[in-house]
């Protein structure tokens, strides 16, 4: 109670500046204790409070401040930051359309179960539909994207013995994890914006000396979803069955239960396992079970009918794989359960017969009896695994036996570049990179022209809204994030999506960040659909090559970079950069496109 009243006295003492900074500096401090690490914040009036707080808690070892211009750039860097510890980073920003450039990266963040912490300054409920300067209605503004929305006006204005804040730092944080997504809280703030020099001064001595406390994060009941019924039946299910079949797709930061539930197949039995890339769980396979090259053979409808299984277990998100995804359909009578912590089926070909659903974050548990393997039910599956590894190990030979002629045709192309960076990148005496993988091709191609496991230590990706925009930011953020280097592989148009991204990196010191752009003139995936046949339209509608010279774009921005167009010094060149000492270090690989499109069909039509 004296704290209390001690608290309330202090703001009595404010003017409308001093309260706004109290608010902020208390809020932030909270969060932090709650631990959130890492404060993104893009410049602007409005939001003066906020940021002064930041800065502050900044300069008492609090937090750690990011200060990125573009506020789309700094929603996916701080979604960066999300997926690579599982923490949400707290992003800032103005009032207006500022906060509107924040949507693209909330929607990833809620479509791949990632924690994020929004916090827009508003103009105050007074200065609403009336015309104000830098004013719009960010009531919602994300619509149903957040977990949760709350506007905080009020609290700024009347917390006079700062309880609310605490309880609203708490419901955020707690919110955003527990349900594994974006928050957004807006903060109506009147003028004066901040107190004097001094009385800021006063302000940040003071919330750093209170003993508020926001307490801990608790599980909220309605976010247990797990089904203990059902992963006991799964289990059963997968024992009973002869010729089983378990697909891993992209996983998350929260996927902890679906990173488990592989651990524990991989572990416990033989059964063909079909593990993408992105899903960041080759490296626990190995060889043995682990089924590479399946989106050449899974193509050819006699062999998909010669290795149809009599159960499937799904885990995770859905498969990124159009093979896979054709697979499913075409064996539609064959049963196919769903396991993943995804809030939605993940099921868009919809031929499952039962999701089951666990709470993100949340471990399995699985040191209980019931739980364990039943020997009397388990399966041998050795043989039904070895037609799979006959399937997988021709392609593989055909994938290595691409490189052969690379003296005598010096153009590149994208499977070439994609199988030598994975090979520097996973020698035993190279640095250990973390990966990630832009949308389009490059989520495809490293399946497709992989004939090895990737034993990255983690593999990133944005495969929530699958969209191209701010991958560069998010690969920065997740290397700040992780405090570890990473190697980002993109295509030319996502990367001129996130140009911007450059002004952080230009002055950016954290981790060495690679950026390996595909540089093969346009959107060819395009070629891939009907579309492609419309050749009056085609390649100014949809491929839309560019003309962007990348190498003097990275130069405008101080980013230093280099250029390769051949196949002869590589290999030279990719470890080169590996090695090199720079923070930042952007490699253009100019490809030719019909060569990259004719490996592709020659390992479609080997399949």
């Amino acid at each position: 109670m004296a704290d209390s009243r001690k608290e309330s006295a202090f703001f009595d003492g404010l003017d409308h500046g001093g309260r706004n900074l109290l608010f902020g500096c208390r809020l932030l401090k909270q969060l932090s204790s709650l631990g959130v690490e890492h404060i993104v914040i893009s410049p602007g009036s409005r939001s003066t409070p906020l940021t002064l707080a930041g800065a502050r808690l900044n300069e008492h070892g609090l937090l750690k401040t990011h200060v990125i211009l573009d506020e789309r750039s700094a929603a996916f860097f701080a979604l960066g930051i999300g997926k690579s510890t599982g923490k949400p980073a707290v992003l800032i920003c103005t009032s207006g359309t500022a906060v509107a450039n924040y949507y693209p990266a909330v929607i990833e963040a809620r479509m791949t179960s990632t924690p994020l912490i929004v916090i827009s300054a508003d103009r105050p409920a007074a200065l609403q539909q009336m015309m104000a300067p830098q004013t719009i209605n960010q009531t919602h503004i994300f619509n149903d994207y957040p977990v949760l929305f709350v506007q905080a006006e009020d609290v700024v204005e009347t917390d006079s013995s700062g309880e609310q804040t605490c309880r609203l730092a708490r419901q955020i944080m707690q919110d955003s994890l527990r349900k594994a997504g974006p928050v957004h809280l807006n903060a109506g703030f009147s003028k004066p914006l901040e107190p004097n020099q001094q009385s800021a001064d006063l302000i940040i001595k003071h919330v750093l000396a209170s003993g508020l406390k926001a307490g801990n994060v608790a599980q909220s009941p309605d976010t247990l979803v797990q089904d203990d019924d059902g992963l006991r039946a799964l289990i059963e299910k997968l024992q009973q069955a002869s010729r089983p079949l378990v697909i891993a797709g992209p996983l998350n930061v929260s996927s902890t239960a679906e990173r488990e539930l592989l651990s524990y197949t991989l572990r416990t039995s033989d059964v063909p396992h079909i593990l993408e890339g992105s899903s960041g769980m080759q490296k626990s396979a190995g060889n043995g079970n682990l089924i590479l090259g399946y989106e050449s053979f899974l193509r050819n409808p006699d062999k998909v009918e010669q290795l149809r299984p009599d159960f499937i277990l799904r885990i995770g998100p859905p498969a990124v794989s159009k093979a896979l995804n054709e697979f499913f359909k075409a064996i539609h009578n064959v049963p196919q359960w769903c396991f993943s912590s995804s809030e939605h089926i993940p099921d868009p070909v919809k031929t499952s017969e039962r999701f089951i659903q666990w709470t993100p974050f949340t471990p399995l548990k699985f040191t209980s009896d019931k739980y364990q393997p039943n020997s009397d039910t388990h399966q041998n599956c050795s043989e039904w695994l070895h037609k799979w590894r006959i399937e997988s190990d021709s392609i593989v030979k055909a994938i290595n036996k691409l490189d052969a002629p690379i003296s005598n045709n010096p153009a590149l192309s994208d499977g070439q570049l994609i199988r030598s960076v994975l090979k520097v990148l996973q020698k035993n005496d190279a640095p250990e990179y973390q990966l990630f993988v832009s949308n389009s091709f490059s989520v495809r191609d490293i399946d497709l022209f992989n004939a090895q496991p990737l034993t990255f230590p983690a593999v990133y990706h944005n495969r929530g809204g699958s969209g191209i925009d701010g991958i560069t930011s998010t690969a920065a953020g997740t290397a700040v994030g992780s405090g570890k280097p990473v190697w980002l592989i993109v295509g030319e148009l996502s990367f001129l999506h996130d140009t911007n991204a450059l002004l952080q990196l230009a002055r950016y010191k954290g981790p060495k960040i690679r950026i390996l752009i595909l540089n093969n003139s346009g959107g060819t995936i395009f070629r891939m659909l009907p579309v492609s046949s419309h050749s009056g339209q085609y390649q100014t509608y949809f491929e839309t090559p560019q003309q962007a010279d990348l190498q003097k774009l990275c130069a405008a921005y101080g980013v230093n970079s280099m250029r390769v167009d051949n196949a002869s010094n590589l290999n030279e060149m990719l470890t080169d950069a590996a090695l090199a000492d720079d923070h930042v270090l952007i490699i253009e690989a100019v490809t030719d496109t019909d060569s990259s499109m004719q490996e592709r069909l020659s390992l479609w039509k080997n399949g």
